[in-house]
């Protein structure tokens, strides 16, 4: 290689160090800010992000120097540079880490009153606990930020998205909808009597609105089907009985009779809802049938009850036919 070449090589080698070192120093600077922002970190569990931070922050560093001491032919050269990258790839996983869980913990206190119980109950708890500071610590193991819960297991930071988008929410929206049922029935028995009680036109309506599949924005999911029998079996929404309580008052509505030394087990309605729901759903038509056949009978009870004093008002009411003296 000539002597010309050799300069120039040096040259582009040394603006292209100085560009690098200029670049290296406004993002060691700037780590803590806009690579992973302080800001965005828990008070709880700030100590150890910060001490790793300063950790990967000494391999970025001595990484750099060494870089600027090797011949970029030098087949060091590229893992060294490996090295560094891996700092950046480290920093921009848990700056999104911590965005997710920012953002998960401020959603949280949003809509944590409405899980079904019919969720993942350890789940439940974890997510309650970490979002709380509750865990028994926080730490950085093999580059991941991981809480270490009361009961020892180890939840990695990046389960937590998961853990809580599977959340899944109280059937409100189909509680909502059998109880008009029920006060339409209530109304109709008002005005009408037994003339207003249909069984089974009940039956159709309530069953439609069990089989629903619709998912979020008018999609077909057959998922969120699940998710609300579940609720719906084992959720006291708005102090009404779940269709488990319906069960457990009288075993013998279960149209499987899983009824074991006097205790009744009802593990089977989880199961059977996820592979075949349909035995399920037969005896929860019945189930809120029932709801609002009560509800029918109060209305028609009023009904009947002022149909008799009409009629005794009537009775009492001279015959305008009868001849007075």
């Amino acid at each position: 290689m000539s002597v010309e070449l050799v300069q120039k090589r040096n040259e582009i080698e040394a603006m292209l160090l100085q560009q690098a070192r200029i670049a290296e120093s406004n993002y060691i600077e700037n780590v803590g800010s806009a690579g992973v922002n302080a800001e965005k970190i828990p008070y709880y569990f700030k100590p150890v992000i910060t001490r790793y931070l300063m950790e990967q922050k000494n391999v970025y560093s001595m990484a750099s120097s060494e870089l600027s001491n090797v011949d970029m032919m030098d087949p060091m050269y590229d893992e060294i540079l490996q090295a560094r990258e891996d700092v950046k790839n480290k920093f921009e996983v848990l700056n999104s880490l911590l965005d997710q869980f920012q953002q998960i913990s401020k959603d949280y206190p949003l809509h944590v009153g409405s899980f079904s119980d019919a969720n993942d109950r350890t789940h439940l708890k974890y997510l309650a606990d970490m979002f709380s500071g509750n865990y028994e610590k926080f730490i950085i193991e093999d580059d991941q930020p991981v809480f270490v819960m009361e009961d020892k297991n180890k939840i990695p930071m990046s389960s937590v998205s998961k853990m809580y988008n599977n959340m899944f929410r109280k059937a409100a929206k189909e509680n909502n909808q059998f109880m008009l049922i029920a006060n339409e029935s209530y109304n109709g028995a008002l005005q009408r009597g037994e003339a207003s009680w249909n069984e089974n036109m009940l039956r159709d309506r309530i069953y439609q609105i069990l089989n629903n599949e619709s998912g979020l924005e008018g999609t077909v999911d057959p998922r969120a089907k699940i998710e609300r029998l579940l609720s719906l079996a084992y959720d006291r929404i708005n102090g009404n009985p779940s269709f488990v309580d319906w069960l457990n008052e009288d075993p013998q509505r279960d149209p499987n009779n899983w009824v074991a030394e006097g205790v009744y087990d009802d593990s089977w309605i989880a199961q059977s809802i996820k592979i075949d729901p349909k035995t399920v759903m037969s005896g929860m038509v019945q189930w809120l049938l029932e709801r609002v056949s009560t509800q029918w009978r109060a209305g028609y009870e009023i009904y009947t009850s002022k149909q008799n004093e009409m009629k005794e008002k009537v009775a009492e009411q001279p015959d305008p036919n009868q001849e007075t003296n």
